[in-house]
């Protein structure tokens, strides 16, 4: 992103960045900035984050840049349109970080699933005008070395659009919790009841296969923590037949109180194997061996983007990533209750609960929280930016990071649509560009009047989302 308005940034290679090369600034040390620190003070944070020297010489260069001459168009209004205009930059390099994780699913035709801080490069163009130093940036999402397809013999093709790996470096505070849990690709045992069992008439020649549903129970497979885009491989133990396997891959039919009901088609299976399959009928199978394939697609990358918004708007000189992401996970927890029974009053109470609920955090949500310095925190400035909009920028973001029906952006990891997995990314980004826009409205049009405007709309728009339903 070149600045607020300009076009948008290429990829890695398009923009010299190629590997190993190091870039100007990384997302956190340019939130910083864009927040306000000044340089000397950041730079000393960074050091004390262990800070290279490869690349304390590289921002050496930028140090008289950023600690002399305009660094912001409205410095001086603290009190005025200043907290609006970091509201703005920063904004803006969220909203960009998000157009540039859609186009990785342009490019690549598959998620990224290691968007965290350190992905994000930013660099800056030589200046060619006079202006302030912070409004000049270009942001480069690296997408080398992330998601690949996930390789497992026997796979079907259709399955397979659904299954990624994720790099091994994760970071646990922008990782989706999918991607945290420890028993991924554990072997379990479970007994398996067949529900239903109907032959498929396009089997290879000299072979039979059936398609069947089956109810698997085991303590370690709870309906709960799985998703219909995840992938199972059963393997079915014939009664009093132990040398006789059937294999299939499947997905979960529905969700059950106990276990899981999975649904798919077995392997190819040798006539007399068919057979006995078949007289085995609607029996019980013990020792079924069943492996979960979790999907890690879209849901997991907008949890990511999800945190960098929190990480971009809440990281000051008062609190680091570790105490944002903590109150972020306390709040998310106890979002379903909260979301519930809005009755007429629609948005509007959904945020004056909101609004309750982060008081309980002190001050950690406050929009003052967007500015870096404690002395540019005062009473005034949290006035300046509007609650509504305010509220409205948290709102995505837990959004994001949630999995409640009717709510989030993805109601849990599956969620998404197979023919087109990029949708709610396409939603994230449309949600940051409408937002980005009234930002700039209440920043450079007349306050007064464009809040009176924007509440109107905010009322029309309200109005139509409860006539549709939504």
């Amino acid at each position: 992103m070149n600045g607020p308005n300009a076009p948008e940034a290429r990829s890695e290679a398009e923009e010299g960045q190629a590997a190993g090369h190091l870039p100007d600034f990384y997302f956190g040390e340019w939130c910083d900035l864009l927040g306000g620190a000044e340089w000397g003070h950041a730079l000393d944070r960074w050091l004390r984050g262990g800070l290279s020297p490869e690349r304390g010489e590289r921002l050496a260069v930028h140090a008289a840049d950023f600690s002399s001459g305009p660094q912001f168009l409205f410095a001086d209004e603290k009190a005025g349109r200043f907290p609006l205009e970091i509201l703005w930059l920063k904004w803006n390099l969220f909203a960009g970080l998000c157009r540039r994780a859609l186009a990785v699913y342009q490019r690549r035709g598959g998620p990224h699933l290691a968007i965290r801080p350190d992905r994000v490069r930013i660099t800056i163009p030589e200046r060619t005008e006079v202006g302030p130093s912070r409004w000049r940036f270009r942001a480069a999402l690296i997408d080398a070395g992330v998601a690949t397809p996930r390789s497992l013999p026997g796979l079907p093709a259709d399955l397979a659009t659904r299954l990624f790996e994720a790099p091994d470096e994760g970071d646990p505070v922008y990782s989706a919790p999918i991607l945290r849990r420890e028993d991924l690709g554990r072997e379990e045992l479970a007994t398996a009841l067949m529900l239903s069992s109907e032959p498929v008439r396009d089997s290879p020649e000299g072979s039979a296969r059936a398609l069947v549903e089956v109810h698997l129970i085991s303590e370690g497979l709870r309906s709960a923590g799985y998703s219909t885009a995840d992938v199972f491989r059963v393997t079915l133990v014939l009664p009093d037949e132990p040398a006789s396997l059937v294999g299939l891959w499947a997905d979960r039919a529905e969700a059950t109180s106990r276990g899981l009901i999975v649904r798919g088609t077995t392997d190819p299976l040798t006539p007399s194997c068919g057979e006995r399959f078949k007289r085995a009928g609607q029996t019980v199978f013990s020792n079924t061996k069943v492996v979960a394939h979790p999907s890690f697609h879209a849901p997991c990358d907008v949890y990511s983007l999800g945190m960098m918004l929190f990480r971009t708007l809440l990281v000051n000189d008062a609190q680091d990533m570790e105490r944002v992401a903590a109150a972020v996970s306390r709040v998310a927890s106890r979002l379903e209750p909260m979301v519930q029974g809005q009755g007429q009053g629609g948005r509007a109470v959904l945020v004056a609960r909101l609004r309750r609920r982060l008081e309980d955090e002190d001050s950690l949500f406050a929009s003052d929280a967007v500015l870096y310095r404690k002395e540019d925190r005062t009473v005034e400035s949290r006035r300046v930016v509007p609650y509504y909009l305010w509220y409205d920028a948290l709102l995505l973001g837990f959004r994001m990071v949630s999995g409640v029906a009717e709510f989030s952006v993805c109601r849990d990891h599956g969620d998404y649509d197979r023919q087109v997995p990029h949708a709610p990314l396409e939603r994230v980004v449309d949600a940051a560009e409408d937002i980005d826009a009234r930002i700039r409205l209440e920043l450079f049009g007349s306050p007064r009047r464009n809040r009176e405007i924007l509440e109107a709309c905010d009322a029309v728009r309200r109005e139509l989302a409860s006539m549709r339903g939504e």
